[in-house]
């Protein structure tokens, strides 16, 4: 096999910092820019990894 048709492989991780609306659709928008990326420079995705950011809680005790 020449050089030229061997692909790599390679792991996608998407992390979006967004409000739970708003998560699905920029994931997808992360990752079809990341698949097309890997299509035009001969590389495989070979699985995919979410991240899912923790809310943000800001806790106030009554102390000042």
């Amino acid at each position: 096999m020449s050089k030229k048709n061997k692909k790599l492989i390679c792991a996608v991780y998407l992390s979006v910092d967004a409000p739970e609306k708003e998560t699905q659709e920029k994931e997808e928008k992360q990752f079809r820019y990341i698949k097309d990326y890997c299509k035009g420079n001969g590389l495989k995705i070979a699985m995919m990894k979410k991240k899912k950011l923790p809310k943000k809680v800001i806790e106030r005790s009554g102390e000042s």
